[in-house]
């Protein structure tokens, strides 16, 4: 941690569902966030949604609000206080995007549904305009991926017009001469990664600032 903490403080994007910024090992870690759910004082819903969530038994509620504060704690939950784990970072400072929040990708119905193309793009450029270079995605189109692999047509053409379309967006700010890497998760469902958002771009330039991480173990799931 020692060397870690030698270097200026590395921002870090996260795109996710939403965060707990007032849980004891994030307090310190979060810089800015958009769209994260808050109350009338300003005040973080999350926590209080969560366990909600727990109380109802409402297992999509649940996994939509602790998502991005697991993930946000795997890069920099604070060491040393007696909370939780410790982030891969100590000094990494956080920016999240988040993209399932009342604001931001709930239906009308009350249902999380997938995020829109453009609300992707919407929380790249924010991201990027702040100028946070290293943009983590855990996010993905996991349903997809398992409808392609079992042959629906309609899903392969929404992930190849969403790549396309990204690679487009993308590749302007390559052209303008901005830098950053986005870090993908390969998904939890044992399928090809390019079926799937971001990890299918084939534009060779951008996907030259994409890194699509998975993995594996000794022993193989049932």
């Amino acid at each position: 941690w020692e060397q870690d903490l030698e270097y200026s403080p590395v921002k870090v994007g996260i795109i996710d569902s939403m965060f707990d910024v007032d849980h004891p090992d994030l307090q310190s870690a979060f810089a800015q966030t958009w769209y994260n759910p808050t109350d009338e004082a300003s005040q973080c819903q999350v926590a209080s949604l969560y366990q909600e969530a727990i109380a109802s038994g409402d297992e999509d509620t649940l996994a939509v609000t602790r998502h991005g504060t697991h993930v946000a704690g795997i890069i920099a939950a604070s060491g040393g206080n007696g909370q939780g784990i410790t982030g891969i970072s100590q000094n990494a400072r956080l920016y999240g995007y988040s993209m399932l929040s009342d604001a931001a990708g709930k239906s009308p119905a009350g249902q999380w549904g997938y995020a829109s193309i453009f609300q992707y793009k919407h929380a790249l450029a924010t991201l990027l305009d702040q100028d946070v270079k290293l943009i983590n995605l855990s996010m993905g189109a996991g349903g997809a991926s398992a409808a392609i692999a079992s042959g629906d047509p309609n899903w392969a053409s929404y992930v190849d017009t969403f790549n396309e379309s990204m690679a487009q967006f993308l590749s302007q700010y390559l052209q303008e001469g901005r830098d950053f890497l986005i870090i993908k998760a390969a998904g939890n469902e044992g399928l090809d990664a390019k079926d799937n958002i971001f990890s299918g771009i084939t534009d060779e330039a951008v996907r030259s600032h994409i890194l699509v991480v998975g993995a594996t173990s000794h022993t193989v799931n049932p």
